[in-house]
């Protein structure tokens, strides 16, 4: 049995502190995607910044029991520690949820991390999502490195007995909608309907980009392949997490990306966030931040400079209360992550949330291995 997200019930109606973090382990990536946001150096190395081992777990004392915990990166199993990472954050928060996004691009390193992890925190739900944005060359020349999609194939395939073997762990894959693939996610809804993972979710590209004209996309195309996923999700023809409250999720995913598309389409807020309050970001290098708008404007604190890895003392802070004030007033994104709590906890939609929920099919099991090809 997994740690309940029924702990943050109260959450919905006060606001107190995190439940929700961000954390990016690490700046290190062997992809060289251009819409990524956060890579800018290729060069950079561990020894250049990164947080050890010790600042990492004291941001972990600073928190309490966490509902769900997003590691980031960089590719973030490139990280040796990551396994000693996630039991700190286990043994201190009892997060109900880790998640660790992956290019797929290093098979065997992935396997055995993501097995540790599951050994190691057997009382909390992981999800291991995997990055497929096309099929074939394509999606490789979008990660910039030869061979990733081929390399992506394998890493499912490897992932794929822990659906039998850890009850805690859900596979799930990821497509960025982006200029360059827009016209393709119909293949890779496609393709991943073969392989046996509990989700498949739609991101848009995001960020502060190097080159803009990859978040350039046709929204009218994005609904259409949302309201695709949402159809078949209430015909269970789509996978659910199979965590606890994995009905809830796929409601809250559903009403999210419509949320998502109000929000691209019409340049305005539609939601309040709650970025600074239940929700954190911090930097490989120890940086915090209500969210992932990570420009100075934002920031709430230099961590590592200031000496102090305290969160909670740092978001009762002048600098972070003029930085939530700032985010009342209008702030708005099309990031998921931050879109999931503020839907999640805001209590006008709690009903809606919950109707949407009880009107999907149960998650099911592992569905019988089908092998794809590359």
């Amino acid at each position: 049995m997994t740690y309940s997200p029924l702990r943050f019930l109260p959450t919905i109606l006060k606001k107190s502190r995190p439940i929700h973090l961000v954390m990016f382990v690490t700046k290190v990536c062997n992809a060289r995607c251009p819409f990524c946001f956060y890579l800018e150096d290729a060069n950079f190395s561990l020894e250049e910044g990164d947080m050890s081992m010790e600042e990492i777990t004291q941001v972990s004392k600073s928190l309490g029991t966490m509902l769900w915990i997003a590691f980031s990166g960089g590719e973030v199993f490139l990280r040796k520690d990551l396994p000693q990472i996630a039991q700190t954050f286990y043994k201190n928060n009892k997060p109900s949820i880790m998640f660790f996004p992956t290019n797929g691009i290093q098979a065997d390193r992935i396997l055995a991390t993501t097995e540790e992890i599951l050994k190691t925190c057997p009382k909390t739900a992981v999800t291991v999502k995997i990055s497929i944005d096309a099929i074939g060359d394509l999606h490789s020349q979008m990660r910039g490195v030869k061979n990733t999609f081929e390399n992506c194939v394998k890493t499912y395939e490897a992932l794929n007995p822990l659906l039998d073997k850890y009850p805690n762990f859900d596979l799930a894959v990821n497509t960025v909608f982006a200029q360059a693939n827009q016209d393709h996610v119909a293949e890779v809804i496609e393709y991943v309907r073969k392989w046996r993972v509990t989700t498949h979710t739609l991101s848009l590209a995001r960020g502060d980009l190097k080159n803009p004209e990859w978040k350039n996309v046709n929204m009218e195309l994005y609904r259409k392949h949302v309201d695709r996923l949402a159809k078949e999700m209430r015909s269970g023809d789509h996978p659910i997490y199979r965590f606890w409250g994995g009905r809830i999720k796929a409601a809250q995913d559903i009403i999210q990306r419509e949320m998502i598309y109000k929000t691209a389409v019409e340049g305005r807020w539609q939601t309040p966030c709650y970025a600074g309050r239940i929700n954190v970001t911090v930097t490989h290098d120890g940086k915090l931040y209500p969210c992932e708008e990570l420009s100075e404007d934002f920031r709430i604190a230099d961590m590592r400079k200031e000496g102090s890895f305290d969160i909670q003392k740092w978001l009762h802070s002048d600098r972070a209360n003029q930085i939530k004030q700032r985010i009342d007033n209008g702030c708005f994104c099309t990031h998921e992550c931050y879109a999931m709590t503020n839907l999640l906890f805001n209590p006008k939609l709690s009903a809606k949330i919950l109707s949407g929920a009880m009107k999907l099919p149960k998650a099911k099991g592992p569905r019988p291995a089908a092998k794809p090809t590359a």
